[in-house]
């Protein structure tokens, strides 16, 4: 080997060495367009999201659009601002879509659907899964938004709410009224097997949805922009073995994360919890003591306040312990 490849060698060495783990690490997320980017056109006022293949609306409503491109052709498919009264800063990239969640005294519902374009969920395989909303500014919030996981598509030519049982929920008495910042509906899918397809909006009825207070539910509309969907194998994500998460089942979604991630267990029994966050090199960076009850416990995590890089996290129960990796983008 002469002089140069030795130097070349010894220099790119402990590069890739700390690339490695990045690229164990980072899981795929099923959604391939889960934000929204993907497009084959420009969307040119409602109801465009065709623009944004493979999803599509599964019922005769006329779910939107809206991408940075609409600004100057079609302002109300336009982003941050759709020329009336909603304003909201995508997630991330410059797409999000949106649509009616609740109109009163119809029943009335919008749903976005997507097909996996590769393999289905594995029959008993546990899933992460989740999506962020964000309510229109001079509309009703809600709490029922869902997704459903299905081995077919669920779509009807109905304007009306599908009759599925969804899958996701987001819990009953949880009103997602922020309108400034986006909110994560997540949640564990155990999968049947063969599930292709995901749909996404408010499988309840009108006497099922809770509205805000100062709503009234006779005369109001509702309707929420989504972005950034993602299905993680549960199993895979953080790219831990099983025999490094022992005594504790922890998920952490969605890895690699850039605004924030969720860590979530299931718990036996209420008491202390901490969790322990360090970086590649073993320093801690983060420490945090809760009390949890038993059920399912989550903690959001910002992960913009940490450098880009790989971290592991460690949970620490009367259980025992649990650690997962994260990559922060």
């Amino acid at each position: 080997m002469n002089r140069f490849l030795k130097i070349l060698f010894y220099f790119l060495l402990p590069v890739a060495c700390c690339l490695l783990p990045t690229a164990l690490v980072a899981q795929p997320n099923l959604i391939l367009n889960g934000s929204f980017e993907d497009t084959v056109c420009c969307p040119s006022g409602g109801g465009s999201v065709s623009c944004t293949p493979p999803w599509f609306s599964p019922t005769v409503g006329s779910p939107d659009y809206h991408h940075q491109c609409a600004n100057a052709t079609a302002p109300n498919a336009g982003v941050p601002s759709d020329g009336a009264s909603g304003f909201q800063y995508p997630y991330t990239g410059q797409a999000f879509v949106g649509a009616y969640t609740y109109q009163a005294g119809s029943n009335g519902r919008e749903y976005v659907e997507y097909p996996f374009p590769g393999d289905s969920l594995i029959q008993d395989k546990k899933y992460c899964i989740g999506f962020y909303v964000n309510p229109y500014n001079t509309l009703a919030p809600i709490d029922a938004l869902h997704a459903v996981l299905s081995k077919n598509s669920i779509s009807m030519p109905i304007s009306t709410n599908l009759p599925n049982t969804p899958d996701i929920v987001n819990p009953t008495g949880n009103i997602i009224d922020d309108t400034l910042n986006w909110t994560l509906v997540s949640g564990y899918y155990t999968a049947q097997g063969g599930e292709k397809f995901i749909t996404l909006g408010n499988f309840y009825p009108d006497s099922m949805t809770n509205l805000g207070a100062g709503w009234n539910p006779a005369t109001s509309v509702s309707y929420y922009y989504i972005d950034n969907v993602f299905i993680y194998d549960c199993d895979s994500v953080g790219g831990v073995s099983e025999q490094e998460a022992a005594a504790v089942a922890v998920a952490i979604y969605p890895n690699p994360a850039t605004e924030e991630f969720t860590l979530e267990t299931d718990l036996k029994q209420a008491g202390d919890l901490t969790i322990t966050i360090t970086d590649y090199l073993g320093r801690k960076v983060e420490v945090l003591h809760e009390k949890a009850t038993a059920g399912t416990y989550r903690k959001k995590i910002i992960a913009s306040l940490f450098a880009k890089g790989e971290y592991s996290v460690t949970i620490k129960t009367k259980e025992g312990k649990g650690v997962r990796k994260i990559v922060v983008q």
